[in-house]
């Protein structure tokens, strides 16, 4: 069975396989002593574990998304965008209609 493995975004250098980044993730939350952080913590794992991440995350490997990204980066470079300020305006608009 080939081992998975995932890069360390922090270094881009060390990688590490789904077993350590296991014992990292218990090491962390073993040192934790604050009730709320430690709360914290599992809310977010009961998120990430939901089926509507899971959903997520199947949406954003299909090829549908991969392709609707990379024409939104090639409108990008075109100059095909929006600005910030004119979408902020038109949400103020449509909210106080």
């Amino acid at each position: 069975m080939k081992k998975q493995q995932y890069f360390n975004l922090e270094s881009k250098i060390k990688i590490m396989s789904i077993a350590e980044l296991k014992e990292n993730i218990c090491s962390i939350v073993e040192q934790m002593e604050n009730p709320q952080q430690l709360e914290m913590v599992l809310e977010e794992l009961n998120i990430i574990n939901s089926a509507d991440f899971k959903k997520i995350e199947e949406i954003e490997n299909s090829e549908e998304f991969k392709r609707d990204i990379e024409e939104s980066l090639a409108q990008i470079e075109r100059g095909e965008v929006i600005p910030n300020e004119v979408i902020m305006k038109k949400l103020d608009e449509w909210a106080s209609k």
